[in-house]
Parts: C-alpha cells; structure tokens; sequence
C-alpha cells in the first residue's frame, strides 16, 4: 500500500479495529440520508439482514459478533463532500467508506466528485448510487483511473444489499489498514537489523567510501554534464568513435544518433527565467533517459547513451540497431513521453523535441564528427518542416541545406535589386461580404524566375537578422498604399492594413522610433494600421514588448495574434493582452469539413472571443462549405483563395474601386 498522507502508518487512526466505522453519505436528496441511517441502524436489522451478515463474516459467526457499527455522516453536494473527506483525513479520523450519488445539481456530478475524493484520500471505498446509466463502467474507470476501491449500486436500493457492501468495503478498509502497519512495522524491523549490521562495518566502509567518492567525482566531473549529470560530449565522441570503429570491422553492425533540441526554449528561459530553464532541462534528460532504459532487457544489453552537448540540444547514441526503424521508434517514443506537460515549481510548462536521425553502418562514417554533422542537418530540416518532428537524413537533405546558403546569400541583395514586392489579401466580414481591410504579405521574385516561397526565406531572414531591414521596406510599402487608398478612395477610409512584425524587430531599440517614422511619413491614420504578433512574442513580456504595448495603445495601433491555436496561448487570459483580434490558423478552418470536434473547438473559441469583445479573423478560407461552418459559428471576419487571393497594389485598386464584395467575386 502506497504511503500517503492518509497511508502513513505514523498516521493511520486506532479505528482500524473492529468497531465504529466512519461512513460519509453524499447526496442532494435529504430523504436518502434518512434511508442510510435506517438501513444501517443494526438496532432494526430483520432476519434477512442476519443471514446476510453470516454468509460474508461466516457460518459459525454469531450475530453479536458480526455486528458492525458505523458511524454516519452527510454530505449534500460534492464539493461539502471533499470537504468532509480532507477534513477527517486532517484529524486522523479518516472515512472508511462513502456513498456517492451520480447527480447531484448544480455543483460536481458523482464520478467528478469521486476523483476529486480519490485524489484526496487514497484508501477510501467508494460506492456510486445511481438510478441511471450517466457513464458506463469503462468510461468510469478511464476518468478514476482505478477499479479496486470502487462499485455500482443501482437505485432503488435492497437493503441488505446495502448493509452486504457496508459491511465488506469497511471491513476490506480496516484490513488495509491494518496490513499497512503490520508492514510498517515488519519494515521498521528490518531497517533496524540493518542499520546495526551497517554500523558495525562503518568506519572501515567510510574510509574507502571517500577514496573512491573522491575518484569518482573527479572522473564524473570529466565526462559529465553538470546541470542533468548526463554524459557530456566528451564522453559521447568516445562512444561514437567505437560504434564507428566497429561498423568498419562488423559490415552487419548498424547504429544510429538522434540529435534534439527542445522547441521554443528561448520562449521559457525568457519568461520564466533561467532558473526555471535550467529545471526543465533536467527534467527533459530524466525523460529522455527513461525512453533509453526501456530499450534495455536481460537478453540483448546495449552500449546507449543520452548526452547533453549544451544549451538546450541532446544526443541519443542508439547502438546495436538493426535497421533504421528502431531508431525511428525510438524518436517518436521520446516525441510522446514529452507531450506530457512538465511541472516546475507549480508552473506547467508544455514542450516539444525536434530530432534529427542518421545511421552509422558499414564504412558511410570514418568519423563521429561525420555523423553527427548529418544528424545535425536532419535536426535543422525537421525543425524547418514543423516543431516537434524528426527526420532522418539523407544526401538531399545535404543538398537543401547548401541551398539555404545559397539562398541566404542573394537574400542580402533582393532589396536593392527590386526583387522583394509586397501582395494584398482582402480581410472581408463573413455578416456581409464587405471590405474590413487587406493583410500585407511579402513576396520575393528571385533572379532565376521563380518565387521563393515566404516560409523558406523569411526565417532564413530572421535567423541572419536580414529581417530589420526587410521588414522596416514591407511596413513602408504597405502603409503607404493604404495611405494612398484612403485619399483616392473617399468610401474606403475605414479600411487597415495588417503587417506582420518580427520578434526580431521588437527587440530592436529603434523599433518604435521607426514605427513613428513609417507612420508620418505614409501621413497613415495610426488606427488604421494592424500589428500581427506571434503568440510567442505576445506572452513574451520583456521591457521590448511592454514598451510596444504601450506605445500602441497610446496611439491607437491594433494588435492583432496571429496563428492563434498553434503555441501556448489560451482565451482564458486573453484579457490580460492588449489585443483586439485573434487570428484562427488556417489548420482549424481546413479540418471544419473533416471533423465535427474541429467545429466543436472553432466554436468554443469564438463563444469565448466574442465574451471578451475579442474579434475573430479565420484564415485559409477556400471553400463555401467552410464559409456557411463559420458564419454559422458567428465568425466575425475571414481571408482566404474563396475571396481573393494575395494581389499586386493594382488589382487591389480595380477591387476598390468596384466596391469589392467577397461573395460576390468568389469564384
């Protein structure tokens, strides 16, 4: 039995014995409170209960001795209920058993009422009174998560059926309990024969014990991390280096190396702090190391190794594989034991890992460097494909990757060649079809004649810190235009212009002073410009961002949170953000037409936005299927290829001046 606050043998009651029983009745309905005690009342007991009793404790069993007496206590609502169970719990007088209804309006139903009980008192009984089929029994106990302490019992009630479980789920309470202090003292025995036999043999132990300590640590400290004490790269390159070594001589021999990092830990170290970083880091290492143990078994030991090279990137060294599916394994093992959320110093933290894969075999590697070069360009490759994903690397990945310098390279040149111009996608309201505005969206036209993708280019942007600069032309250009739509189109002046903005460029000093520039300059209403910000920046409050959020609240420029749904942000604080308008993630609108539990969440987001005078914007929309979903759902906004795909400054005029209505120029 696990020692509990409740469990304890230093906190177990003396009422283990036989004896008054504590029962704690919870239910709305006072009128079943009265039927408990009568049934209970032994005092009133008939034959049948008599015979009853003698089939459980046993023929030869007397009634005065089978005679249990319980002591009874109510409960009207769950929550009073709990109360009562941590309540006795604190005065060593702990309930052996409760009777629980499964419905018991307004407050807590039964089985929600029973796992916060559990979660309270882990020896309790519980027995679950109900006249109704709420939840079946496996349902029941994958929300408990137990089947051991817990029965059903069905309304209305038998009462020798009642007495029957009474008696038997307090009399399996007592002997619990009192098998734990049997335990405890059986333990406590032992420890003690222990500690003498310990102590006879402890100044010779010591003296050893030191030498080697002193050895040890010294020899630790060589080959070992010393936030997460896992091996250190030093130690990994030793390892490698066999594994290749032995790929050379055994042409059937195959290993493989994973290299991770964790997704986003700028953004913990950042806004909880290095110290808190710093726990997450050991607490990934515990994990990663436990996914490595359970390769292990009794018939096949292996040579594997969790290393941390530092910062926040480990390597796994998986040796004797046989082919590259064990490794892949592996990499999704570890992608599932992190989806769990980590908990550090009571704050939930969730994370994810992107793994890079290359496998050693044969002679492909004369050297670890080699290999873990590979792994590294797998790593960057799935890190670019999307947060938390692996990939295993090939030779075109190599390729790819020499690409992106390439690409790096004439990004530097794009702007004074005139090779970068900015699209227009209309933001239309889903009520009426109306012009809201238009999100500027960059474009790059590259020297061979062919379009760079934004999600290829822009993060190489942001990396090399090209992305100041290029962003500062983008906000330029599109508050311009606007400026210049405003004065040309009289009917359009409620029109704003959306522009995405950098981490990058929030964290530059001058960002705000250049904002203010952009603005005079383009002679453009503050008010009508839109700021798009990440989540990540969002909840990233350093002084940078606090500074922006001032600065654009005092004149009036909108901040708007782009991709909501795909980081860490929640509508529960949402109102402690200056923002005015969330931006759905093209994957929620997508996937209404696939799954009703899409449509279920798209509709809690937008009950929970339109609460807090929060406006919606639902990207990605390109079928009119998924306009009726959204205007049903009451959307407030929409951009998507159903309206308008992103256009040159021109054939973003011809839609204004023809009074542009989404329904009726989608095609």
């Amino acid at each position: 039995m696990a020692e509990t606050q409740n469990s304890h043998p230093d906190n177990i009651e003396i009422n283990y014995a036989r004896g008054k029983r504590r029962i704690l009745i919870i239910d709305d309905n006072h009128a079943i409170h009265d039927d408990f005690r009568k049934i209970l009342n032994h005092d009133s007991a008939d034959e049948e209960v008599l015979a009853a009793e003698q089939a459980l404790f046993g023929e030869s069993t007397s009634r005065e001795q089978t005679v249990v007496e319980y002591d009874l206590d109510s409960a009207y609502q769950g929550e009073e209920g709990l109360g009562k169970v941590t309540k006795a719990l604190e005065d060593g007088a702990s309930y052996a058993l409760a009777f629980v209804d499964m419905r018991m309006p307004p407050g807590w139903d039964g089985l929600e009422t029973i796992a916060r009980i559990f979660e309270a008192d882990q020896d309790i009984q519980v027995v679950i009174c109900t006249a109704y089929s709420d939840y079946s029994w496996n349902q029941i106990v994958d929300r408990l998560g137990t089947s051991d302490r817990l029965l059903i019992l069905k309304k209305p009630f038998d009462c020798a059926e009642v007495r029957q479980l009474a008696a038997a789920l307090t009399e399996k309470w007592r002997l619990g309990r009192k098998a734990a202090v049997k335990m405890h003292q059986l333990e406590s025995a032992i420890q003690e024969r222990m500690e003498e036999l310990s102590n006879s043999n402890e100044k010779l132990r010591l003296e050893i014990a030191q030498r080697e300590e002193a050895e040890d640590k010294l020899r630790h400290h060589a080959l070992h991390d010393a936030l997460t004490e896992l091996p250190n790269r030093v130690l990994l390159m030793d390892r490698l280096g066999r594994c290749c070594e032995r790929s050379r001589r055994e042409p059937d021999y195959h290993y493989a190396v994973l290299y991770m990092d964790i997704d986003n830990f700028k953004l913990v170290n950042d806004s909880l702090g290095h110290p808190y970083g710093d726990k997450l880091l050991v607490e990934v290492a515990k994990r990663l190391n436990a996914c490595i143990r359970a390769m292990d078994t009794n018939s096949r030991p292996t040579a594997n190794t969790t290393a941390r090279l530092g910062g926040d990137e480990f390597v796994i060294l998986l040796d004797t594989i046989r082919e590259v599916k064990d490794a892949v394994r592996v990499a999704q093992r570890i992608h599932l034991t992190l989806k769990e959320p980590f908990f550090i110093d009571g704050h939930e933290v969730v994370s994810s890992g992107s793994i890079g894969i290359a496998v050693g075999h044969e002679s492909n590697y004369t050297c670890s460097d080699d290999i873990l070069r590979d792994a590294d360009t797998a790593l960057y490759e799935a890190k670019r494909d999307s947060k938390g994903n692996f990939k295993v690397f090939d030779s075109h990945m190599r390729s790819r990757l020499i690409k992106r310098h390439e690409i790096e390279r004439d990004l530097h040149k794009a702007l004074e060649r005139n090779e970068l111009d900015v699209a227009y996608q209309p933001i239309v309201s889903l009520i009426n079809g109306r012009l809201k505005g238009f999100e500027a969206l960059l474009r790059w036209h590259h020297p061979d004649s062919r379009n760079v993708p934004p999600d290829l280019f822009v993060p190489i942007a942001e990396e090399t810190g090209q992305i100041l600069q290029i962003g500062e032309w983008v906000l330029r250009q599109a508050c311009g235009q606007m400026s210049q739509w405003h004065k040309q189109y009289e009917q359009h002046r409620n029109l704003s212009i959306s522009v995405n903005i950098s981490p990058r460029q929030i964290q530059h000093p001058d960002f705000i002073a250049m904002l203010d520039e952009v603005l005079a300059e383009t002679e453009l209403d503050s008010g009508k410009l839109n700021l798009e910000l990440t989540e990540g920046v969002l909840m990233n409050q350093d002084k940078s961002t606090m500074a922006l959020f001032g600065h654009c609240e005092a004149r009036k420029i909108n901040l708007h949170m782009d991709d909501f749904g795909t980081g860490y942000s929640s509508l529960s604080y949402l109102h402690n953000l200056p923002v005015g308008t969330i931006k759905l993630d093209r994957s929620f609108v997508q996937n209404l037409d696939l799954s009703g539990e899409y449509t279920a969440t798209v509709q809690a987001m937008v009950v929970l936005a339109n609460n807090r005078g929060i406006s919606i914007i639902a990207e990605g929309i390109e079928t009119s299927n998924q306009l009726v979903q959204l205007q049903a759902l009451d959307c407030e906004y929409g951009q998507g290829f159903y309206f308008a795909k992103p256009m040159s400054p021109e054939l973003a005029g011809d839609l204004l001046a023809q009074d542009f209505v989404g329904y009726k120029c989608a095609s």
